[in-house]
């Protein structure tokens, strides 16, 4: 699997990605779907797609948006979040997959703790997590009265690296 910073043919493709039952709530609205292809291509935003050969397989993103409004952060990890092409998922390569995304990150950054915030309901995505050594720290509940559990995975490289840590989006990176 190989990342690059995620362009806009390739955002606009990931914002029309549609996901069943209770997952249609990762969605994007068409309302929002212009807004939200301008943010997952600002460069300083970091987002990169997961690509096998060239074809579009997720994406994941690197620092604060992968934050849940409600959670309490701090500078110890590196948050990540990621999403697989909805005809992918449920097929047992959520682990494989985040697997590559830890790769790529850490070659990025340089190793250090790794954090994702994931939806108390979603067992398939914290079945991956911890199968790819996440382990649960808190759990908090947002305003809205959805319920989050915050995971992390001790890096490489024990000491954390800042969260605003420069990746290299230019270079395509491979992972897994």
């Amino acid at each position: 699997m190989t990342f690059r910073q995620l362009s806009a043919p390739d955002a606009e493709a990931i914002a029309r990605w549609r996901y069943a039952d209770e997952y249609s709530v990762y969605d994007i609205s068409d309302e929002t779907r212009e807004s939200s292809v301008q943010y997952m291509t600002t460069s300083g935003n970091r987002f990169f797609g997961a690509y096998e050969g060239e074809e579009l397989v997720g994406f994941c993103s690197v620092g604060s948006d992968g934050q849940v409004a409600g959670g309490v952060y701090d500078g110890s990890a590196v948050d990540i979040g990621a999403g697989m092409r909805p005809d992918l998922v449920g097929g047992h390569g959520g682990g494989k997959f985040l697997r590559s995304i830890i790769e790529f990150v850490e070659s990025e950054i340089g190793g250090g703790s790794l954090r994702a915030t994931i939806a108390s309901w979603n067992e398939r995505a914290l079945r991956a997590a911890k199968a790819v050594g996440f382990i649960p720290q808190t759990t908090f509940v947002r305003s809205d009265g959805k319920q989050f559990i915050v995971l992390v995975r001790a890096g490489s490289n024990t000491a954390a690296t800042p969260p605003n840590t420069p990746l290299r989006p230019t270079a395509e990176k491979r992972g897994g």
